[in-house]
């Protein structure tokens, strides 16, 4: 393979399909340039799931905690975070902007079999704040949320749509670039679900809703 690209390596099959990959998207030369910028502090539980946002100036966090933190980039250490108190009661595990939203809209899934969309006011990520929960679609989650360590929390308004039609741990959320309104759902039910901001959260949600994508069946 000396003298070999990745590419052509893989081509005469002197090279693994995985292999290749890391070779191609994450070579070693560029692991070496890597370093730690900034040890970022706000969640008080395990972080489960980060995401940038569609131009790399944001980072979207979700923890045990059940809070979403917003992080400004470059910055990120400077800037007092953006958290958001979801309704979920327990751990988040899918986090995700929805494009072409200003930063202004997230969606979160996590273990209690719900999916949410936060739609925000516009807010300077120079302060920090922390917003009020109010729903679209079910009752506000008692308790408060961890802001980053000093940080001035400020109360805003907050919307929050709640989607029940999962029936078990919800693991994941995706997006598509480009795309504001959908946004994807994959849980322990074995069910990848579509959602459309366009359509009422009523045909959206519970179990009987049409968006499932697909449907995978154990074994009987």
């Amino acid at each position: 393979m000396e003298g070999l690209g990745p590419l052509a390596a893989r081509e005469l099959g002197l090279l693994p399909r995985e292999a290749c990959l890391r070779e191609v998207h994450f070579p070693p030369s560029y692991v070496r340039t890597l370093r730690v910028e900034s040890v970022l502090h706000a969640h008080a539980g395990c972080v489960n799931r980060m995401a940038w946002s569609e131009d790399g100036s944001r980072l979207i966090s979700g923890s045990d905690d059940r809070t979403v933190v917003v992080w400004r980039y470059p910055g990120a250490d400077a800037a007092a975070p953006l958290t958001v108190e979801t309704q979920h009661r327990a751990n988040i595990f899918g986090v995700h902007f929805l494009p072409c939203s200003g930063h202004a809209r997230l969606v979160s899934a996590a273990m209690d079999h719900t999916v949410q969309l936060h739609e925000l006011p516009p807010a300077d990520m120079g302060s920090s704040y922390r917003l009020r929960p109010g729903s679209a679609a079910g009752g506000a989650r008692g308790g408060g949320g961890m802001g980053g360590r000093g940080a001035r929390q400020v109360a805003a308004a907050q919307r929050t749509t709640v989607y029940h039609c999962h029936r078990s741990r919800v693991k994941d959320v995706e997006v598509e670039p480009q795309n504001p309104h959908n946004f994807w759902s994959a849980a322990e039910d074995g069910h990848v679900r579509q959602f459309d901001t366009r359509v009422s959260t009523a045909r959206q949600n519970d179990y009987s809703s049409p968006n499932v994508l697909v449907a995978v069946k154990g074994p009987s």
